[in-house]
């Protein structure tokens, strides 16, 4: 026995064992630092999982506005199209077949202040589907090739007439890139019948006024239309029609923005779960 404790080498020995020693408890320490990293790996995926629910929903919502609008979009262009005779309307193949089809009509070219469209919806009549050219040569020199249907041409290129008004013109009460005085030039405006009457006291025989509810009067006549007017609304719709193009556009800008962000949180998901299952793997071994 004392020759078998003679040959252990008992400081060797010892140092194995711290050496083990230290080794286990680099592993622990190794695999709770990975217990931890694990679980906080596994709160990012949590909330990462969140955030995409809720830019997911907020996608939804965005392209439910959108295809709403669109909708509406589709319902306000038909009414204008038909208001400003752009459907059903017999002039259209020869509008097409000299490329005067895609032009603009006067009303798109107007905008009136709150309150006055339906006196000017009366006042400019037919002449709110006009087509818009530059010359009215434009179409003169095709005209004789017009054999059915109504046509009403405005020659944008004429100059803006500057007169002394004595009270507000109707004029005042609209906004165009266009000239207008050629349609609407010497008519005045009046809030109400009995300012109209005393107004018109003081115009001259080529002028005359229109009331907010669309009563036309001069000083020798006065003209009043009950009948549907087909291009009623016509401002209003297109005043909504450019407001939906618009409201449509920055959806649209949300809805790439969204999109740009889901893809970002589902890569940034796939990552963290890979590295899930990495940890997972360690712990595990």
């Amino acid at each position: 026995l004392e020759n078998d404790e003679s040959q252990i080498n008992f400081t060797e020995l010892d140092l194995e064992i711290r050496s083990l020693s230290e080794q286990v408890s680099q592993l622990s320490d190794l695999s709770a630092e990975q217990i931890q990293e694990l679980e906080a790996v596994r709160q990012q995926i949590s909330t990462e999982q969140a955030t995409q629910q809720q830019t997911t929903q907020q996608l939804d919502q965005v392209r439910n506005k959108i295809q709403q609008l669109r909708g509406r979009q589709s319902s306000l262009e038909a009414l204008q199209q038909t208001a400003l005779g752009q459907r059903n309307n017999p002039v259209a193949e020869w509008l097409a077949q000299h490329h005067l089809d895609q032009l603009p009509r006067l009303a798109q070219g107007i905008e009136v202040e709150s309150g006055w469209e339906h006196a000017v919806e009366k006042m400019l009549g037919v002449h709110l589907q006009a087509i818009c050219v530059e010359q009215l040569s434009d179409v003169t020199s095709v005209i004789d090739d017009l054999q059915q249907g109504n046509l009403c041409v405005f020659a944008t290129a004429t100059a803006a007439q500057s007169t002394q008004a004595k009270a507000t013109l109707l004029l005042d009460k609209i906004k165009s890139k266009w000239p207008l005085d050629s349609l609407l030039a010497n008519i005045y405006v009046a809030e109400t019948r009995d300012e109209a009457l005393v107004l018109c006291k003081t115009l001259a025989q080529h002028e005359s006024v229109m009331t907010r509810d669309g009563i036309w009067l001069s000083p020798a006549w006065l003209r009043v239309s009950r009948d549907e007017n087909p291009a009623a609304g016509v401002f209003q719709r297109e005043q909504e029609l450019k407001q939906l193009v618009k409201q449509i556009a920055e959806l649209e800008m949300s809805q790439d923005d969204l999109q740009e962000k889901l893809d970002h949180h589902h890569e940034k998901l796939q990552m963290l779960e890979d590295q899930r299952d990495e940890l997972q793997q360690a712990v595990n071994q």
